[in-house]
């Protein structure tokens, strides 16, 4: 008699997984259920060959963090550093839910990542920028490959 489906086999079952576009929905996973709790991991990233690595951050702390970057080079009140130290950080209520929205809501597919104390790193060359790195902001789609921990560029 044959196995029917479920017996004796030793078959492990399948997770099935959403395919979106080309990006990489383990990635995916991880910036939506870990990073976007406010959870900051290590990360190196492949992209069309060129290598990227830093702390994986969300993206409302990205515009944050690059809001109060941008404010602190202003010289004077007014001055386009300022208008823009207050106006970026405003893009953080894009990771929010909105204040109207009804109770059948889901945050939208994450498709780009955010990095802090990111760097350039190319075999021969020397890394850039210099410390403390940069903010950084990418495509998920763009990512050819990643691995979990970060490059140390002491």
């Amino acid at each position: 008699m044959a196995n029917e489906v479920g017996e004796d086999d030793n078959s492990t079952d399948v997770q099935v997984a959403d395919i979106v576009g080309n990006q990489d929905w383990f990635l995916t996973h991880i910036i939506e259920n870990i990073i976007n709790q406010g959870v900051e991991i290590g990360v190196t990233l492949t992209i069309s060959g060129q290598v990227v690595s830093g702390m994986l951050i969300g993206g409302k702390t990205y515009f944050k963090e690059l809001g109060q970057l941008i404010a602190g080079a202003s010289k004077k009140e007014g001055d386009i550093y300022d208008t823009l130290g207050e106006d970026w950080p405003k893009n953080a209520a894009l990771y929010e839910k909105p204040e109207d929205a009804s109770d059948d809501w889901v945050e939208p597919l994450a498709s780009y990542l955010h990095l802090r104390e990111a760097y350039y790193l190319n075999p021969g060359q020397s890394v850039f920028p210099v410390k403390p790195g940069m903010l950084w902001r990418g495509r998920i789609s763009r990512v050819d490959g990643f691995s979990i921990g970060n490059i140390s560029v002491d």
